[in-house]
């Protein structure tokens, strides 16, 4: 077995590993909240255009957060006074920071950036609530699953290689002497 190519191997192997784990914190890092509490209204920057969505903030020990009707959640008036209504969403994301849980109940279709004003929905005086808006993370996440999976197969792909390149191969044990009269 020829040992630099077995160590070359188990490096690769290793950073397969931290492709994955790259990939992990990555598409935490894309999760980016910025949390209100209404009423009353409350500002939030829109850096980018694009779906973002409402979480309701909630304690972390309640087991469930009971669903809104989308009457209930708050709407975005943008910079030019255009007024964009939650819409449901199509998935259920729930995370857990600290001692809140995150839960989606509504998304918005934001097609400007700049600071939009948050305000209250169409029901009035059901007490200040808990919540936090932004850009929807999916896109993010997918991107950087698959690029670090990808890099990861790679890695072990070449890890496979030389490891079975190092077990098939002896060692270099030097040149054998050379007999007879030499050149100079």
């Amino acid at each position: 077995m020829n040992r630099r190519l077995f160590i070359i191997s188990c490096v690769l192997l290793v950073l397969a590993g931290g492709s994955i784990l790259l990939g992990f914190v990555m598409s935490l890092e894309a999760v980016t909240l910025q949390q209100v509490r209404l009423p009353p209204a409350a500002t939030v920057q829109v850096d980018q255009p694009g779906t973002w969505l409402l979480w309701q903030v909630a304690p972390a020990v309640a087991p469930s957060t009971p669903r809104m009707s989308l009457k209930e959640l708050p709407r975005l008036t943008g910079p030019t006074g255009m007024i964009v209504e939650a819409a449901p969403t199509i998935r259920t994301i729930r995370f857990t920071e600290g001692d809140e849980t995150f839960v989606v109940v509504g998304r918005y279709e934001v097609d400007t950036r700049g600071g939009w004003r948050m305000g209250a929905g169409g029901i009035e005086g059901t007490g200040a609530r808990d919540w936090a808006i932004g850009l929807d993370p999916l896109p993010m996440v997918k991107l950087w699953s698959l690029l670090t999976v990808s890099v990861a197969i790679v890695l072990v792909g070449a890890a496979a290689c030389t490891g079975w390149i190092a077990l098939r191969r002896s060692p270099n044990r030097g040149l054998p002497p050379v007999s007879g009269p030499s050149r100079g």
